[in-house]
């Protein structure tokens, strides 16, 4: 074999990542709120008391990607890059 050609161009995950991202990064709905407001709208809100919306998970608890932004593992790429140099 004289050589190989090896292209990556771009690749898709099955679930974004950055949907993954945003269920994380959900706002809570009294996080904008002033304290003294928080103070006096607790007890309205106590006695309603409506379900919080949770992220199902945390940002923290997201693995990072196993691969690179071209499609491939980290140990791949850097074989490539290897013998890119040696053939050339």
């Amino acid at each position: 074999m004289e050589s190989l050609q090896f292209e990556t161009r771009e690749h898709q995950e099955f679930i974004p990542r950055s949907k993954l991202e945003e269920l994380c990064i959900k706002a809570s709905p009294d996080q904008n709120k002033s304290p003294r407001m928080t103070k006096s709208a607790g007890k309205a809100r106590n006695a309603r008391q409506q379900p919080q919306a949770d992220p199902a998970f945390e940002l923290r608890h997201l693995p990072k990607p196993p691969v690179t932004d071209l499609g491939v593992t980290p140990r791949i790429q850097g074989f490539l890059e290897v013998c890119l140099r040696l053939v050339h």
